[in-house]
């Protein structure tokens, strides 16, 4: 959908999303399919005031987040593990190779010096994996986020939506919306696809440090990029 206008009967200007292969390419493309923009903008704003004490999407976002945390700390485990066993398997062959060149003529010096260096590097390797997941572990948050806390970011929307300065509200909006579907047989909104990401939260604490920004964290976690629900609308 493309942005599109129309005159009406008294000679002024209405906008419309409209198809875009209908715009490119006339009738033989596809059908004009005109939405309303300012029916369209006027839901969207409504369904997103909505969020602010919306508990349903409050605990969504919250189930995201922990379960978002909870999958990062498994993979830290799983790579701890791996790495355990193959320092585990590095260590045993380096005990093997000392035994058999202590105890039988069957490898030169040179191969036992190359080769020993060799599984010393690799024990290395994997004692420092092992190490940085252990880091990577420790700072993951053990709490789980609470209600207040998502509250604390989505109160932050209401002022945005109320103050109707054009360039801030786009702003919020480019942000917080990934997709808008309509539907084809009544031509308005349908569902509203809705993302909360670390730009959003930066966005709507900017200048502001303490407790606010500590609410905002849980999203500067890594990788935990973004969150993304449905607005099912009507």
């Amino acid at each position: 959908m493309v942005l599109s206008r129309t005159l009406n009967k008294d000679g002024k200007s209405k906008a419309y999303y409209s198809c875009g292969l209908w715009k490119n390419k006339g009738a033989c493309g596809c059908h004009s399919n005109n939405v309303s923009l300012e029916a369209v903008n006027d839901k969207v704003l409504q369904e997103v005031s909505k969020l602010v004490n919306d508990e349903v999407v409050t605990r969504r976002i919250i189930r995201s987040i922990n379960r978002a945390t909870s999958n990062e700390a498994e993979g830290i485990q799983y790579d701890i593990e791996s790495n355990k066993r193959a320092l585990h398997r590095t260590q045993s062959d380096i005990k093997n190779l000392q035994e058999r060149f202590e105890s039988s003529d069957d490898i030169e010096p040179d191969q036992y010096k190359r080769r020993m260096r060799e599984l010393r590097q690799h024990e290395e390797i994997y004692k420092k994996r092992i190490s940085e997941c252990n880091h990577a572990a420790s700072n993951i948050p053990a709490n789980t986020y609470t209600p207040e806390q998502i509250r604390d970011i989505l109160s932050r929307i209401k002022p945005i939506l109320e103050k109707s300065d054009v360039v801030e509200l786009r702003a919020l909006m480019h942000l917080m919306i990934y997709r808008i579907e309509i539907d084809p047989k009544t031509r308005s909104v349908d569902t509203i696809k809705i993302k909360f990401n670390k730009e959003l939260t930066e966005y709507l604490c900017i200048g502001e440090e303490g407790a606010s920004r500590e609410a905002s964290s849980f999203l500067l976690q890594k990788n935990i990029d973004e969150i993304m629900f449905e607005l099912k609308v009507g």
